[in-house]
């Protein structure tokens, strides 16, 4: 997240790893840059909550993204799915968590709009569209 002049601009389009901050009908630059904000805040309750296994996953995930800026700076992305580095670290990853290291991503995103939900239940005070309510209904495993 950069936080300057363009924190209030637009939010994000990305359903499956924004659901609820994507699914926000608002055009509120203040309102926009506080649900960012309490997104961000969302990781880092998330993290902190994961303890030793954030550690142990970053071992993996940063070597991780550095090959696929490499790849993508050599004009090699399409390569990424058989890069051998890649599909270790993949192995690894999954051994050790039991999931996908591109799952995991999309699952951080996920438990961060989780935390980010009473911040944006309070910032649009009971305004906010069915499309939202649906969103927040979702991720919070269907309450409300």
């Amino acid at each position: 997240m950069e936080l300057g002049r363009n924190l209030g601009k637009d939010l994000p389009n990305d359903s499956e790893n924004y659901p609820v901050l994507s699914s926000l009908e608002t055009e509120n630059s203040a309102d926009i840059g506080a649900s960012k904000i309490a997104h961000e805040f969302g990781h880092v309750d998330d993290l902190r909550s994961l303890g030793k296994t954030f550690f142990e996953q970053q071992q993996i995930i940063d070597p991780f993204n550095a090959r696929i800026r490499e790849l993508n700076q050599q004009g090699q992305a399409d390569q990424a799915d058989s890069d051998p580095s890649l599909v270790d670290l993949r192995n690894r990853f999954r051994a050790k968590f039991g999931v996908e290291i591109l799952q995991e991503k999309t699952n951080r995103e996920n438990r961060a709009e989780k935390r980010a939900i009473p911040t944006i239940r309070q910032i649009f005070r009971g305004g906010l569209s069915s499309k939202a309510k649906n969103a927040i209904r979702r991720i919070e495993g269907g309450r409300r």
